[in-house]
C-alpha cells in the first residue's frame, strides 16, 4: 500500500497542562535509527543505523554510543539496560551497566526436537529481568538479573498475559498471573492484544495497570486493582477531513482510526499513544494509512492533555517522559523529541 501522508497546516491543540500549562514546540531531530525511549527526563536511548544502542544528553545535545555489539532492540533498567540481538533460530540477551559494560550474557536457541523455545527480555514490576523458556510442559521464568526483590518475592509477582483463542492469533482474553505459575485469573475477557507488543513482557504494565488494543484499534487502560477499566481517547479525536494528495482523492474512513503503540510514562502518569486515520483511493479496494498525530493523556484523570499534529511527518512507537516530553521515531528514520514549556 502506499505510504503518502496526509498534509495539513501545522496546528498543536493545548489542553490543560500536564503539570502546569504546558505545551509542544515544533519538535527538533536528535538523532537517525529506531526504539527511542527516555532513559531519564533528561537522557534518551535508541539502536541508531549502525545497530547500536546510543544515548543522548538532552542538556547539551551531545550523544555516545554505548558498546560496539550491534542489537535488534532494547529496554531501560533499574540497574543499565537490557538488550538483545534477534534472529531466527537464536536469541543473544544481555544486560549492560549505566556505563555500557555487559554485566550478563546468555545465547537461547530454539531446539525443534524438544519444542522448546524463548521469549525476548521480561521486565517484572519490581524491575527483575529475565525472560520465559516456553515447552510442551509450560512457560517457566529465568532471572538474568535481580530487581528490589528477593528471587522468591520476585517469581509470586503479577504479570499480564493473554489467553489465545487459538494457537494461531495472538489474541484473547486479558490475564493477570502470578510469574512461578502459582495463580492466575481473567480480568478481561475478549480479543485483545498487546498495544506494542504480542507477548507479554512487562513493557505494558505500571504497577497494576495494564495498556491493551481490543476490536477497532480501541486502546483500553485496565486497572487490575480497582477492577475497572477506560477507553484510551476517542478514535474519531483524530480530526480529518476527505481530501486530495498530489493529485488522487481519498475518502476518510473515520470507522477505521486506530490507537498503536501507547506507553507509559516511568512514574505512571501519563500515557502516550499515536492514532491513524485511514483512507482509500478512488478506484481502489483496499484502504491506506495516511495520518498520524501522537496524544498525550493523564493517567489519573483520564483527560486528554495535548494532541500534536505534525505535516509530512508519520510518528511511530512515542515514547514519554515523567515530566511529559515526548520522543518518536518518524517515517523518515528520524529520532524526533518534542518537548514541554511554559504556554506563552
Amino acid at each position: 500500500m502506499k505510504k503518502s501522508m496526509f498534509v495539513i497546516a501545522v496546528s498543536l491543540f493545548l489542553f490543560s497542562g500536564l503539570s502546569h500549562a504546558q505545551e509542544y514546540g515544533e519538535g527538533k531531530v536528535i538523532g537517525y535509527g529506531t526504539s527511542p525511549k527516555f532513559v531519564d527526563d533528561t537522557t534518551v536511548a535508541f539502536v541508531n543505523r549502525n545497530s547500536i544502542l546510543t544515548l543522548v544528553n538532552l542538556r547539551d545535545q551531545s550523544s555516545k554510543e554505548m558498546g560496539n555489539k550491534p542489537i535488534t532492540d532494547f529496554r531501560p533498567t533499574i540497574n543499565g539496560f537490557v538488550v538483545w540481538d534477534w534472529k531466527p533460530s537464536r536469541t543473544t540477551i544481555r544486560t549492560v551497566s549505566p556505563t555500557g559494560t555487559v554485566t550478563s550474557e546468555i545465547e537461547l536457541s530454539k531446539d525443534s526436537r524438544t519444542g522448546t523455545g524463548f521469549s525476548g527480555p521480561v521486565i517484572l514490576p519490581d524491575g527483575t529481568v529475565g525472560y520465559w523458556t516456553i515447552s510442551d510442559r509450560g512457560m517457566s521464568y529465568n532471572i538474568l538479573q535481580q530487581g528490589n526483590l528477593s528471587v522468591s518475592e520476585a517469581c509470586t509477582q503479577w504479570i499480564g498475559d493473554i489467553k489465545p483463542t487459538n494457537p494461531y492469533e495472538p489474541k484473547g482474553d486479558i490475564v493477570l498471573r502470578r510469574v512461578d505459575n502459582s495463580a492466575s485469573k481473567v480480568i478481561l475477557p475478549g480479543r485483545y492484544t498487546w498495544s506494542r507488543s504480542t507477548f507479554f513482557d512487562g513493557s505494558q504494565q505500571c504497577g497494576f495497570k495494564l495498556l491493551v488494543v481490543g476490536p477497532g484499534g480501541i486502546i483500553t487502560v485496565v486497572d487490575t486493582e480497582a477492577d475497572s477499566n477506560w477507553q484510551l481517547g476517542d478514535t474519531n479525536s483524530v480530526i480529518a477531513v476527505d481530501t486530495t494528495i498530489n493529485g488522487v482523492f481519498y475518502k476518510m474512513l473515520l470507522g477505521q482510526t486506530m490507537g498503536r503503540h501507547a506507553s507509559w510514562s516511568p512514574n505512571c502518569m501519563h500515557i502516550v499513544a499515536t492514532f491513524q486515520v485511514a483512507g482509500i483511493a478512488e478506484q481502489e479496494e483496499l484502504s491506506d494509512i495516511i495520518y498520524s498525530d501522537i496524544q498525550v493523556f493523564s493517567a489519573v484523570d483520564r483527560s486528554l492533555k495535548i494532541q500534536i499534529e505534525t505535516p509530512d511527518l508519520f510518528e511511530t512507537k512515542p515514547d514519554i517522559s515523567s515530566k511529559g516530553d515526548v520522543v518518536c521515531r518518524t517515517s523518515k528514520g528520524e529520532i524526533r523529541l518534542y518537548e514541554t514549556g511554559e504556554a506563552k
